[in-house]
């Protein structure tokens, strides 16, 4: 039969151990943080600060997401039409005037002002592409969104969601736009029982949700030489 004291010491180092042992097997809370780097077009890697950053379930963007991309490749498709009839016509017009030789002034006129046209419609085009980028993510359902610190980092846990974070499947969505480029980025997240730190990067940019402005396409009017250029 175990002593008093010795039975009392044996219980008080169960319950230590067991306590040691519930201590070293708590979950530890789940998060996830990172950073948004850009590259831009003839610049350094730049932290965005002070810039929103989206979290959700992967299931509420998977329903929408394809349609998106649908919805702006059908907009892109009838925009791009308008612009190739257009730069058909103005290409017609400068082979015609190419070998007219004498007497062109009126085809001149005629080129120029197709030409006015066709510069309004890349200003056009530019700005509604990028009001549709940035649109999109302010229509996303359920969004749990904050911005980064001044380093371009950011953190979801319990504190900045308001509830703690569960292993699944989760996306992280953000939008960039520069002066020739804009668009949304878009990483899936597996969360496990571990946290996940990652960034946010040019390799995320959605390969149809965005647009660069190219040379040439700003809308910018030209002059006549632009006859005898091609």
């Amino acid at each position: 039969m175990l002593h008093p004291k010795t039975f009392t010491r044996f219980l008080l180092s169960i319950m230590l151990s067991t306590l040691l042992l519930s201590v070293g097997c708590s979950k530890k809370e789940l998060f996830i943080e990172g950073e948004i780097i850009m590259s831009y077009a003839n610049a350094n890697d730049k932290a965005l600060i002070d810039h929103p950053v989206f979290l959700m379930a992967d299931s509420v963007v998977s329903r929408s997401l394809e349609k998106w991309r649908e919805g702006f490749r059908a907009e892109m498709k009838i925009i791009d039409s308008v612009e190739n009839r257009i730069n058909f016509i103005i290409d017609s017009l400068r082979k015609t005037i190419a070998t007219a030789g004498k007497n062109t002034d009126s085809l001149e006129k005629v080129f120029m002002a197709y030409n006015d046209t066709l510069n309004l419609f890349y200003k056009e085009k530019n700005r509604y592409r990028a009001d549709v980028l940035k649109t999109l993510i302010i229509q996303i359902p359920k969004l749990k969104g904050i911005k980064t610190n001044q380093q371009g980092k950011f953190r979801f846990d319990a504190a900045t969601l308001g509830t703690e974070l569960k292993p699944g499947k989760y996306v992280l969505m953000s939008g960039y736009d520069a002066e020739r480029q804009s668009g949304i980025l878009f990483q899936t997240i597996e969360l496990g029982d571990k946290p996940v730190v990652t960034q946010l990067t040019v390799r995320d940019i959605d390969p149809v949700l965005n647009f660069y402005v190219e040379r040439g396409k700003e809308g910018v009017m030209l002059d006549s030489t632009a006859l005898r250029s091609k």
